[in-house]
Formats: structure tokens, C-alpha cells, sequence
């Protein structure tokens, strides 16, 4: 009689090594997709300082950032209000806000902000914009603010 014998035992060091290799690296090119995705959905929201201007009694400031919350938001470009020891938060009066596309990230250096006076602050942005009022007032900390934008010339 002959005793069958199992395809296993007839499969080298050199068999097992190979399948343990595909293995891992089945299992490896998973998780790494699997983690891609996660880590790129799941960014968390952050504003990137880009600019920050001081009005000429030093008590406000305007911060200009970059807003984004990863793939799936849209970015922003965003001029804020804030009292001069204040941190850049979610507690802001936006003065300036627009969507921004990685095409125009070029010229994200040119919005300039200057102080007319310790109330009046003139925004110049460039044309790829979509057409802003030309003044507007807000009202921050019981003080009013007056905002002049200019699209700036090419």
C-alpha cells in the first residue's frame, strides 16, 4: 500500500518563504490604501497664517490665512478682524472671504491690507476674484469698522 502523501509536504523552505511574501505584501498594499484614504479624508481643518497687520493705534489687527479642511472642503482665503493680543480662531469677523482653486494659489500673496486709519481698512485683491462691494461696515468689539476693497489692477 502506498501511503498518500499531502501536497504541503512536498513544498520546500523556498514555497513557504514565497507565499509568505505575497502574502505580506497583499496585506501591506491593503492596509497602505486603506490608510491613504483614511488620512486623506479625515485632515483635520486648520488656518495657515499668511499675513498680519497691526492698525495704527496697535488695539486690531487684521490676520489674512489660508482655510481648508482637506480633499473633500473647499479652500478659502480669509481676512479676519481680531483685538491684537487675540489668537486666530473660530471667534473672528471675517472681512474677506474667498474660495480659492490650486490654480490661484500664485497669487494668494497678493491680497494686501492696509489701515487708511485705527477704523478703515482698504483690502486689494487680485482679479481672479469674484466682483466684492466696494464698502462695507462691521461692527466688532462695539466698534465700527470700515472696509474699502479694490480689485487690483493686472
Amino acid at each position: 500500500m502506498h501511503k498518500k502523501v499531502s501536497s504541503f509536504a512536498k513544498l520546500t523552505i523556498t514555497d513557504y518563504i514565497k507565499i509568505f511574501a505575497v502574502i505580506f505584501f497583499i496585506w501591506v498594499l491593503v492596509f497602505g490604501c486603506c490608510f491613504s484614504i483614511y488620512a486623506l479624508v479625515s485632515l483635520p481643518c486648520g488656518n495657515d497664517l499668511i499675513d498680519e497687520i497691526h492698525s495704527p493705534d496697535n488695539q486690531y489687527k487684521v490676520v489674512v490665512f489660508h482655510s481648508g479642511c482637506g480633499v473633500n472642503s473647499t479652500d478659502f482665503i480669509k481676512a479676519s478682524i481680531l483685538k491684537s493680543g487675540q489668537e486666530l480662531s473660530n471667534s473672528k469677523i471675517d472681512i474677506f472671504r474667498v474660495n480659492i482653486f490650486i490654480s490661484d494659489m500664485r497669487e494668494v500673496g497678493e491680497i494686501q491690507v492696509v489701515w487708511q486709519d485705527n477704523r478703515s481698512i482698504q483690502i486689494i485683491y487680485p482679479p481672479y476674484t469674484k466682483e466684492l462691494v466696494q464698502k462695507i461696515e462691521f461692527n466688532y468689539s462695539n466698534q465700527i469698522f470700515t472696509v474699502f476693497y479694490q480689485v487690483k489692477e493686472k
